[in-house]
């Protein structure tokens, strides 16, 4: 009932074929917990087992504890806390609380940014309306805030990506962290770009390129979902279909993982362009 699909397999991927998310994880888990009595299941065991035969391969070889015991921690785990609880907990307060306060202060900044061409034409139709600016005039100003919105917009998302977080550095950073804030910053403003109109253009290897992507020669890109770009590479003659996975790496619970490359975008070689030429993606 969870996912749009008529039939779910036992060797459906729960991101790729199923369509799920980090939400949808959220749920699953907390139903095997409630419904199911597997109070050993979590979000990351969905993005660790991402079919159902190999989740229940691992939750198989877990038993509640006997009646009576539920208060016991587990072995190996003397406090009782998960893994999230204590990558959580490894965050000082002061930290956590400073990421909630820049995340709500980008937000006002994004929505700003995207309500500002309707202010200015709000203004410019006010001013027309009471006089104060000629038509001519509005009409003028008007055409060339159409012209340079989009441009001005695309300028910010790729300026905000370097100048937030320069080049991705791989590793493990923990949820609710600065790092992971700058790099949920970064995202957000990606949103500004438009990218997705550069699906299957040469445009989306310049984006790529501008955003710190290793991309090769004649690329078909049809995916703006990269995230974490500095650490993706795409050989020459590449055509990428979709991104999702690398999306899911990276969206990883407790903690957000910037891998040393993408995993596995799925790509299509395209047809070879001289005798003996080959498409090739690397990651």
């Amino acid at each position: 009932r969870h996912f749009p699909v008529a039939s779910v397999s036992v060797l459906d991927d729960f991101f790729l074929d199923l369509g799920g998310h980090s939400l949808l994880a959220a749920q699953v888990a907390t139903e095997l917990r409630k419904e199911h009595g597997m109070t050993n299941a979590s979000v990351i065991h969905l993005y660790t087992f991402r079919t159902i035969r190999a989740l229940a391969a691992y939750l198989g070889e877990w038993r509640p504890a006997p009646q009576g015991t539920s208060g016991a921690a587990p072995a190996g785990n003397q406090t009782g806390d998960t893994q999230a609880e204590r990558v959580f907990h490894s965050v000082p307060h002061w930290e956590r609380h400073a990421t909630v306060a820049i995340q709500a202060l980008a937000l006002l900044a994004y929505h700003g940014i995207q309500m500002a061409p309707l202010v200015f034409m709000g203004w410019l139709g006010y001013g027309t309306l009471e006089g104060s600016i000629a038509l001519a005039d509005a009409m003028r100003l008007g055409t060339l805030a159409g012209f340079f919105a989009w441009p001005a917009m695309l300028f910010i998302a790729i300026t905000v990506k370097w100048t937030i977080i320069g080049r991705f550095r791989p590793g493990r950073y923990p949820v609710w962290g600065l790092y992971y804030c700058r790099w949920w910053i970064v995202n957000l403003f990606q949103h500004l770009s438009w990218s997705h109109m550069f699906a299957g253009t040469p445009l989306m290897s310049l984006y790529y390129r501008a955003m710190g992507a290793n991309i090769g020669r004649h690329c078909t890109i049809m995916t703006p979902v990269g995230s974490a770009y500095d650490v993706l590479s795409i050989g020459a003659l590449a055509e990428v279909a979709r991104m999702e996975e690398a999306a899911a790496e990276l969206e990883r619970c407790p903690s957000a993982k910037i891998p040393r490359s993408v995993p596995k975008p799925i790509c299509r070689p395209t047809a070879s362009r001289t005798a003996g030429s080959k498409s090739a993606a690397s990651t």
